[in-house]
């Protein structure tokens, strides 16, 4: 089960895409891919504030199939920082 946003997309998730499409499908391959993202909302609740304010970004990462020409891949790496 997923949860969606509709104001959740490529460019706001900083995915590198022309398209401001909400699927978040990332494909692992042999090169190392970044995703990083200005564009998030984030207000952090205080005393004073009581309401949070934020955004939220998901993906989906599978294999990209072509690689399966030359590689037999065992893992996915994926750093999160």
């Amino acid at each position: 089960m997923f949860a969606f946003c509709p104001s959740i997309n490529h460019n706001k998730c900083g995915v590198d895409s022309a398209s401001s499409s909400s699927n978040m499908n990332l494909k692992a391959g042999i090169e190392s891919k970044k995703v990083n993202s200005n564009e998030m909302r984030y207000k952090k609740r205080s005393m004073t504030n009581k309401v949070g304010e934020y955004d939220a970004c998901y993906y989906e990462i599978s294999l990209d199939q072509s690689v399966l020409d030359k590689y037999n891949p065992k893992k996915i790496h994926v750093k999160i920082s």
